[in-house]
């Protein structure tokens, strides 16, 4: 595998992080099969460890990830792929479209982890009450 196929892989791979729970279970499972633990625990590998994840599902499953990822896919870019590192790409501030993406979808990321960190330690009963207007207005200027 070159260098070009596996950056390519890892780009595909990271439109598998818009599965909700839902649509991971409905995706992989079908209604006659049951989803109880088995499913749960597929889950909480494949949001720990996606390539372990990978590694132990079936052909079928591994095709209908593909599927899936290529959904997402304008469809000229399923015959003809871009590289996003290309230089005559727009530029942002020095970076290429794909890394401005990359790294914006990475911030959303970051910000979502911190407002259910701070959402967890808002729901704490025995804060005190100016922690609890600091993270306030931490979440307030996260959303401004």
């Amino acid at each position: 595998m070159t260098y070009a196929e596996l950056h390519e892989t890892l780009e595909n791979l990271k439109y598998l992080n818009r599965l909700s729970k839902q649509e991971f279970l409905d995706l992989l499972f079908d209604n006659d099969e049951p989803t109880g633990y088995y499913a749960e625990m597929k889950w909480v590998l494949f949001q720990k460890s996606p390539l372990h994840f990978m590694w132990s599902c079936s052909s079928d499953n591994i095709r209908l990830l593909s599927d899936y990822i290529d959904s997402f896919k304008p469809s000229f870019l399923l015959h003809d792929p871009i590289n996003t590192d290309h230089p005559e790409l727009v530029e942002f501030e020095g970076e290429t479209l794909g890394d401005t993406l990359t790294n914006l979808i990475t911030e959303v990321q970051r910000l979502r982890e911190a407002i259910k960190v701070a959402t967890m330690d808002l729901e704490e009963p025995n804060m005190h009450e100016e922690t609890r207007n600091d993270l306030l207005d931490m979440l307030k200027g996260m959303v401004e």
